[in-house]
């Protein structure tokens, strides 16, 4: 697991960052070993691992110029019909094929 400290050594400097450690105690015993004074310490969630793993995917995946072309061809035909723009994105990202287009 990864910890974001906050210290001061014996000169009272103060000292961030970010280390790795087995859990919390073990983070506390190796910055103390190296002769600091925990000021604060909490642990930094890995942010991969609050992406939804079918966005992240789709991330990867590219749109065609094809049907980003027709996506945005049908948005502006039904924008200039005086459609509110959250039905048309609706109703666009319905009709598409392209599971990122449908996704997003």
């Amino acid at each position: 697991m990864k910890y974001e400290y906050r210290a001061r050594d014996s000169k009272g400097h103060l000292h961030t960052g970010v280390m790795e450690a087995s859990d919390r105690k073990a983070a506390v015993e190796a910055l103390i070993s190296g002769k600091y004074c925990v000021l604060g310490l909490r642990q930094v969630e890995s942010r991969t691992n609050n992406l939804n793993p079918d966005l992240t995917a789709l991330a990867w995946t590219k749109i065609k110029n094809q049907d980003l072309a027709l996506f945005t061809r049908q948005l502006t035909m039904m924008l200039a019909a005086g459609m509110p723009i959250v039905k048309c994105l609706q109703i666009a990202s319905q009709q598409t094929n392209n599971k990122r287009l449908r996704k997003t």
